[in-house]
């Protein structure tokens, strides 16, 4: 959970000098919406924490056979999902606040 908002604002600050000219150069939409700012991404990288599919899936294959590390796997693993869900909701919903459309 830790690296996810590092990471997500590491490639989108890499990734966004290079978008910036093609979008104006092939009239796309690769840019971001008008209004979205480094917090939005920030608290994106918060939410990006919650996927645990994969790794309650590496759990079962790594602990295979070890049933109680296992379980205490699949355990600490929603239970960081679950933090990061409520963190990322926290911080979009009161850190950066309501954005009026015009």
């Amino acid at each position: 959970m830790a690296n996810q908002p590092k990471n997500i604002i590491s490639f989108t600050s890499l990734i966004t000098p290079i978008v910036r000219p093609l979008d104006t150069f092939i009239k796309s939409s690769l840019a971001a919406p008008t209004g979205v700012r480094w917090k939005h991404i920030f608290g994106a990288g918060l939410l990006a924490g919650i996927g645990f599919t994969m790794s309650i899936f590496v759990t079962l294959l790594a602990f295979d056979k070890q049933p109680e590390i296992e379980d205490l796997a699949k355990v600490s693993i929603v239970l960081a999902s679950t933090l990061s869900a409520i963190l990322g909701w926290l911080f979009l919903r009161f850190a950066v606040g309501k954005t009026t459309e015009k």
